[in-house]
């Protein structure tokens, strides 16, 4: 049923043609609509008009995704109008279109005229109960439609019945309304959408600079070595022929650590790591880790904390203690020398958790969003490394159905916590 027609039936009569007076409030409504600068004001604009003294309410909802073949999620309240100054705002509040019923509610090419909140059969519970408190009797929502996109809805409110003048006005309107809308959107969308191409090629030549420094270094050291031992003009004592190997070795175990690393978060991000769970002891994990756990913390004081009784734990033991390594190492290379890092395990509900603590400088509150994200450094200390470890164990964790998170803690410090799924048998 088209919008005149629909308006007929709500007044009970002919279909009058718009008055001069009415065209002239159009152009001028229209004219401070294109000033606005920003929803409310367009809103404010559209509703400056006399013929519009009837609506109490007006509010713009934006999907989270133009609505196509498949619907959005939720929608966010991008403008709240009340004529009524003491009634709340709820501008920038997010939406489920599901928790409230909307998604048979919206109509993508007329509106939607619901005359008596109270007794319309379409509206769930939740959205009416919304609207009776806030003194809403009918309800109108418009589709806001432009360049081919349906990207949100105005719903304009009547603390009395569905006036046909003020549907009529606003049908006029709603067009221009949709256009000032979206094209801020778009706007903004095309800039989000440049500053994450820029940060990704940003991140890039990072990333291409970092990989090459880690390289460039061990292999520089090999090269270095290998060519002395090589010379014909020199003759090394055994002595000064095994510390030039012992490097070459570090250095050789150094680029292997790295390649595999890079292996690793490759395989994470494409889907394919592969992780074989199966029963283990809590103590066999730390024994697996244990020949590196004790050369990384070889400048501090490790302590292990296991209570006796822990259940077993679903995880692929190789992987786990690859975890507890990198945590470990990331622990010793940002803390003082001499210092401890403790290595906790206690069961929590139906996982066991894993809590890894160092007494360094801890982790700036603007740094934790980025701390897990590959290639990225905190600004603790100057290190070396890829940045890598924490991106990889936190993908190995989820990969188990565990956490990795950040834990909070009074004074100086980090903790960084991890779960694993228990079995349901203890050992």
């Amino acid at each position: 049923m088209g919008l005149r027609r629909m308006v007929r039936n709500l007044a009970g009569q002919g279909n009058k043609a718009p008055t001069f007076e009415r065209i002239i409030d159009q152009y001028k409504v229209s004219k401070a609509i294109a000033m606005a600068q920003t929803p409310d004001q367009v809103v404010e604009a559209m509703l400056s008009s006399p013929y519009l003294r009837a609506v109490s309410r007006a509010s713009v909802l934006i999907f989270d995704k133009p609505w196509s073949e498949t619907p959005p999620q939720a929608f966010v309240m991008l403008a709240d109008w009340n004529r009524d100054k003491t009634q709340p705002s709820s501008t920038g509040e997010r939406y489920l279109l599901e928790e409230y019923d909307l998604l048979d509610l919206c109509g993508r090419d007329e509106p939607v005229i619901i005359e008596d909140v109270r007794k319309d059969k379409r509206l769930g519970q939740q959205l009416r109960s919304t609207l009776v408190a806030r003194q809403t009797h009918g309800l109108v929502l418009h589709p806001l439609s432009a360049r081919g996109d349906w990207f949100g809805m105005l719903t304009v409110h009547f603390s009395d019945a569905v006036h046909p003048d003020a549907l009529l006005h606003i049908a006029g309107l709603v067009g221009q309304v949709a256009v000032a809308i979206y094209t801020p959107l778009l706007i903004e969308v095309e800039a989000e959408a440049r500053e994450e191409a820029e940060e990704s090629e940003e991140l890039k030549m990072k990333l291409l600079a970092t990989i090459s420094h880690e390289l460039r270094t061990p292999l520089t050291s090999i090269k270095g070595f290998v060519t002395t031992l090589l010379a014909d003009d020199v003759e090394w004592d055994p002595v000064s022929q095994r510390d030039f190997l012992e490097t070459i070795d570090q250095e050789t175990d150094k680029l292997t650590e790295l390649v595999e690393q890079l292996l690793d978060l490759s395989r994470l991000e494409a889907g394919t790591l592969r992780v074989t769970p199966g029963r283990h002891n809590v103590r066999d994990i730390v024994a697996t880790a244990m020949p590196q756990l004790e050369v990384l913390a070889a400048n501090h004081q490790l302590h292990l904390r296991v209570p006796d009784g822990l259940p077993s734990v679903s995880a692929d033991r190789r992987r786990i203690a690859q975890v507890l390594t990198n945590l470990v190492s990331n622990a010793a290379k940002y803390s003082p020398r001499g210092t401890n890092i403790v290595v906790a395990f206690a069961r929590q509900d139906n996982h066991v958790r894993v809590d890894v603590s160092d007494e360094g400088p801890g982790i700036k509150a603007e740094e934790r969003s980025q701390i897990f994200v590959p290639f990225r450094q905190g600004s603790r200390a100057a290190s070396s490394g890829a940045g890598l470890g924490l991106a990889i164990s936190r993908g190995i964790v989820q990969a188990h159905e565990g956490k990795l998170w950040i834990e909070d803690r009074d004074g100086p410090g980090t903790t960084l916590s991890f779960t694993l799924p228990t079995l349901e048998t203890e050992d």
